[in-house]
């Protein structure tokens, strides 16, 4: 038995559910195209969000790793420039340092063969001869032969190096007390890029001017090459590289170098794609030497831009192993910035080549990536859901006539249409509910037809169709077989029974005739007549046998019936017939039980 079901509109309104019930309820009263679409939308949605935050993760690393490498690069090229600008102005003060120690080795100062021929550094000869002296180009005043070819070879050494390097912007030889020449107790050279220009040296000053300054009195205390910290000189910002000249133990003079801050400018501190970035210099200690962000931020400390000191120490600590190295910090303004540095070797210490920008601007394109993705992934959705929803509509439309036609035979209408221009699951389905109809539809035809021909008494019907009865529908053929079977057995009994009944009622009917009229006729054969009646009274008694007999074959009769409705409600007209003929029966009883009672008080 198909069971009935009722499709209606689902009216929001009347909903109590709340939650996930009540979306629950609202997913399933989806029509299957939809709910299907939302499923497939939903594992699309979950598989694409999948793919994304891997390939996200994959390309962010990556992205991530190639900017770090970038800036690390830069910072690594800043030192190549940084050294490069060292190493030129390290070795001109080297260079000075190796010439005086050579002089003051060879010549002793004062002590000289006589009648010497040398050639100087500007190509000139000339002829040494014992307390020979020439006038210094930078005192005025006579110094001997020895004193002026030393003063020589520093400033010609000093016109080229300033003239030639733009990133030197002077160089000095100061000497201690009397070690360059008796004549000038306090003797010191210094050339200036304007007095490179000019050839016109200069002196620094007295010994107490600068004895005191850290250029020279830390490389006579070392005794060791120093690089200064930066200081202001006639208004530029230099750093001065010291070389101690050295001889029989003690320092003889100073050899000095300044290199001009500006020239690190030329290190890469910007870039258009990052406008954050900036670039800077500082010492092992933390000075800093030179900055792109801010010129006045140079001389200062960098642990002084750090509002929490353990930030710090994350650079000090890169600091310790001395090599290139990336730290994460947060300024004093707050900002997360990513810091990148290279070590610069400066004599025996280590500077470093910093290279710093916003941490967020580093992962900009990490984050345009995920932007583009993500974006990509929803158009992608998209243009995928949108054709999945059309194709579904259309391929599962078929299904809309397959639940009306379902819906239609729940109500008892087979007459249905389905048309199938598909043989997909959806085509066989509407094949398999249009045969489904006809079948059901023969069936029931064929019902109604035995049960009518039965309830007419034809007991002898045989189903038109009995091949459509596959299946659970044998079970029916079957119980109308029995059926039948059962009626015609009750029914010849009931013939048979009646018929006995009409047999004994005759010769019930027989005998009192006689006997009234051999009542009327013989009235003094009181012995015949008394014979006669005990022989009715005995025929009467068999007659009453027979009623009760056939009283209790009705009522066989009547279980037969009731067996024969539970086979089909369907025959309950049909046993109703029979149940009026057993009442029939019973009446025909009744007139017999009415006739013996006659026959007895005929007899009394």
């Amino acid at each position: 038995m198909i069971r009935k079901m009722k499709l209606k509109k689902i009216d929001f309104k009347d909903l109590k559910f709340n939650g996930d019930k009540f979306k629950l309820e609202k997913f399933k009263n989806m029509k299957l195209a939809t709910k299907t679409a939302v499923m497939i939308s939903g594992l699309l949605v979950v598989v694409f969000v999948v793919l994304i935050s891997f390939t996200i993760n994959s390309a962010s690393g990556a992205i991530g790793e190639t900017v770090k490498a970038e800036f690390a690069s830069d910072a690594y090229g800043n030192a190549l420039q940084v050294q490069a600008i060292i190493d030129t102005a390290d070795r001109t003060a080297q260079n000075l340092q190796d010439f005086l120690q050579i002089t003051f080795k060879k010549n002793q100062l004062n002590k000289l063969v006589l009648d010497k021929e040398e050639v100087l550094a500007d190509g000139t000869k000339v002829i040494y001869k014992q307390n020979a002296t020439k006038k210094s180009e930078v005192y005025g005043k006579e110094i001997s032969i020895a004193s002026y070819s030393m003063e020589n070879y520093v400033l010609e050494t000093a016109y080229t190096a300033v003239k030639n390097d733009p990133n030197i912007v002077g160089i000095a030889v100061c000497f201690e007390q009397n070690k360059f020449d008796p004549a000038i107790k306090d003797y010191s050279i210094y050339i200036s890029d304007e007095g490179a220009e000019k050839r016109e040296p200069q002196s620094v000053g007295t010994y107490a001017d600068y004895s005191k300054e850290d250029y020279y009195s830390v490389a006579l205390s070392t005794k060791k090459p120093y690089f200064t910290n930066p200081y202001v000189d006639d208004g530029k910002t230099i750093i001065t590289v010291s070389y101690p000249v050295i001889y029989n133990g003690a320092v003889q003079a100073v050899a000095m170098v300044d290199i001009d801050i500006e020239s690190f400018a030329k290190i890469k501190s910007t870039d258009a794609k990052y406008k954050s970035m900036y670039a800077n210099i500082i010492t092992d200690d933390g000075v800093i030497v030179y900055d792109s962000e801010s010129a006045s931020d140079i001389g200062h400390n960098l642990n002084e831009f750090f509002k929490d000191k353990t930030e710090f120490s994350k650079i000090t600590d890169g600091f310790a192993a001395a090599v290139n190295f990336t730290a994460q910090t947060i300024r004093e303004d707050g900002r997360r910035v990513s810091r990148f540095l290279s070590p610069v070797n400066v004599g025996d210490r280590l500077w470093w080549a910093q290279t710093v920008l916003n941490t967020d601007e580093v992962y900009d394109d990490v984050n345009q990536l995920k932007m583009v993705m993500v974006l990509m992934a929803v158009v992608a959705l998209v243009l995928i859901i949108i054709p999945i929803n059309i194709v579904l509509k259309r391929m599962l439309k078929p299904i809309e006539g397959v639940v009306e036609a379902a819906n239609q035979i729940a109500k008892g209408n087979l007459d249905i249409q389905l048309e199938t221009k598909s043989n997909d699951e959806i085509g066989m389905l509407s094949i398999a509910f249009s045969t489904m109809a006809e079948n059901l539809k023969l069936i029931i035809q064929d019902i109604g037809y035995v049960l009518g021909e039965l309830a007419q008494g034809n007991y002898q019907i045989i189903s038109e169709h009995i091949d459509d009865y596959v299946g659970e529908y044998k079970n029916i053929i079957l119980a109308m077989r029995h059926m039948k079977e059962s009626q015609n057995l009750t029914m010849m009994q009931v013939s048979q029974t009646a018929e006995q009944v009409s047999s004994g009622s005759e010769q019930v009917a027989s005998g009192a005739q006689a006997l009234s009229q051999g009542a009327t006729e013989q009235a003094s054969g009181i012995e015949e007549l008394s014979a006669t009646i005990t022989e009715i009274t005995s025929k009467i008694k068999t007659n009453a046998e027979y009623a009760v007999h056939a009283s209790n074959l009705s009522n066989e009769a009547g279980k037969e019936v009731q067996n024969g409705s539970s086979h089909m409600q369907s025959m309950m007209a049909a046993m109703d017939e029979i149940t009026n003929t057993s009442k029939e029966i019973g009446k025909i009883i009744k007139t017999i039980d009415d006739i013996a009672f006659q026959t007895n008080i005929l007899a009394l």
